[in-house]
């Protein structure tokens, strides 16, 4: 896995059309069943493929890579390339299972849109006792911030350091809270979807915007939490 990751990190991920020999050239002698499919499956086969368009790669890529933990210099390789390629990128790290938090925050930070950790999450990844240690930590790299805290709503930071609570959307009617996060961030997506905010405009939202995006996560999050079966009810609407 190591030396895939080399490989790909040598790359020049910002070409339309990949010609892949890094496999070869490194491991060809070594495992040349490896190579074959790094360089001519991988890339020649899989990544040029005209049918998928290389925006649509590069998220499938992001994505593949985040869900199976790999967060080494390759993702920020991966998460250029995305940028560069028009993707607006979202960021919830997640609960890191073995607890080791080994995403190098001050790397990958600078090349996400929107970061939307919840507090424990981003106490842990920048080893703070105290959400407000996490925040200073963190300020330097970000673009905006979305910090999601339970019922007490959420905590806006943007890029200057201005900070701002926004309130919460609260339910009576929770059936099933665990997938609530992922919610909220489905929610702000689509709040953004339906308010055609570009990637170019989210830099210059101001604070009643931020609030109409947030106002449409948690109301989308609380409808899914209403589900034993965490689906959004069809009937909702903002």
């Amino acid at each position: 896995l190591n030396n895939n990751l080399n490989i790909l990190e040598r790359l020049n991920f910002m070409s339309k059309k990949i010609v892949q020999t890094a496999g070869r050239n490194q491991l060809g002698e070594f495992a040349p069943e490896f190579a074959h499919f790094n360089d001519d499956v991988l890339f020649g086969e899989n990544w040029n493929n005209g049918d998928i368009d290389l925006k649509t790669r590069c998220i499938i890529t992001v994505v593949a890579l985040m869900s199976s933990g790999i967060t080494d210099s390759s993702l920020t390789y991966h998460l250029q390339n995305a940028k560069a390629n028009g993707v607006t990128v979202s960021l919830d790290t997640q609960w890191d299972p073995a607890e080791k938090w080994e995403l190098d925050y001050t790397e990958v930070l600078p090349l996400i849109d929107l970061f939307l950790p919840n507090e424990k999450e981003l106490m842990c990844l920048t080893g703070s006792k105290t959400i407000e240690e996490g925040i200073n930590k963190i300020t330097p790299y970000i673009n905006n911030a979305v910090i999601k805290c339970g019922n007490q709503g959420s905590l806006l930071i943007k890029k200057d350091g201005t900070m701002s609570l926004l309130k919460p959307y609260l339910n009576t009617n929770v059936v099933d809270a665990i997938g609530a996060g992922d919610s909220f961030n489905a929610g702000f997506v689509y709040g953004m979807l339906k308010e055609g905010i570009l990637k170019e405009q989210v830099k210059g939202l101001g604070l009643e915007d931020w609030g109409r995006l947030t106002a449409v996560a948690s109301k989308f999050s609380s409808s899914v939490c209403q589900s034993p079966f965490n689906y959004v009810d069809e009937d909702f609407e903002v």
